[in-house]
């Protein structure tokens, strides 16, 4: 199945400063355009109708504050496998109200991201509880932001009392003039191993990638035919980066790549996944 990732805007409620627009909000946002719902729907269905149901992962910016975002995901999700990636701030009435309005025709799941320095523990459960019992919970993210270590063990033990387990991301950004993951010392790595020790093994696999990453340039990637990367612009690349275009979303005559091509990053920016194996 092709994987699309889809960054609806950069617009964001919150100011995480572990978050890569962090410092620039108003100079990303300024890159966003906005189209209709309709327009979306219209051009996601030309890729249903060539490629069949693929799986999208909706994020940003937060997707959830996108103008008329909830007739989107509703209409989107009937077609294709929708992750959306998001803070949860909306209010637990609204997030009901959308999740109400679910039936079995929709393919959704929500990806949630625990931001500590934005809400409170207790109201972010309270959501992932109504989620959770709609049976579309995909995950819980937390980031683990240099100052907010050794938070990381009390927060997964408060979400383990209540039956749910999180996935921990590596901070991948400057913090006091150290870049890290690579900053990260022997200690808070060891740390983040030790929380994780329980994930399952794609998931330590994914952290180790993370947290070792291993040069990617030359190697032959399916990215630009087995996944593609939608900006806010509605400009399609390759992959993450945002260097290698292959069209306009709108453009009824896209196409994507037939064979996979070498990787021009020296690290790769998509998790790894699409590297080909037999490199």
């Amino acid at each position: 199945m092709m994987e699309f990732n889809w960054d609806i805007h950069y617009k964001c409620n919150y100011r995480c400063p572990y978050c890569p627009f962090y410092g620039k909000w108003q100079e990303v946002s300024q890159a966003s355009r906005y189209f209709s719902v309709e327009e979306w729907i219209s051009a996601w269905r030309r890729v249903y109708k060539k490629y069949g149901t693929v799986r999208i992962i909706m994020a940003g910016g937060e997707p959830i504050i996108y103008p008329s975002s909830f007739a989107l995901i509703k209409e989107l999700s009937r077609m294709h496998q929708l992750d959306v990636v998001t803070n949860l701030s909306c209010s637990k009435e609204v997030l009901s109200d959308l999740i109400g309005q679910l039936d079995d025709s929709h393919k959704l799941s929500l990806s949630a991201s625990y931001q500590p320095l934005f809400t409170s523990f207790e109201l972010f459960l309270e959501k992932i509880l109504i989620i959770k019992e709609k049976g579309i919970l995909a995950g819980i993210n937390i980031v683990a932001y240099p100052p907010a270590l050794k938070l990381l063990g009390y927060f997964k033990d408060e979400f383990k009392k209540n039956g749910f387990n999180i996935v921990i991301l590596p901070f991948r950004g400057e913090y006091g003039g150290v870049i890290y993951p690579y900053g990260y010392t022997a200690e808070e790595a060891s740390m983040i191993y030790d929380l994780a020790a329980d994930f399952p093994i794609k998931q330590q696999e994914q952290l180790e990638q993370f947290m070792h990453p291993n040069k990617s340039k030359g190697k032959l990637c399916y990215a630009g035919q087995k996944y593609v990367h939608i900006g806010c612009d509605a400009q399609v690349y390759r992959c993450n980066t945002g260097e290698q275009r292959i069209g306009y979303f709108f453009d009824e005559k896209l196409t994507f790549l037939e064979h996979p091509l070498v990787c021009e990053q020296e690290v790769c920016p998509c998790e790894f996944r699409w590297l080909v194996k037999d490199n």
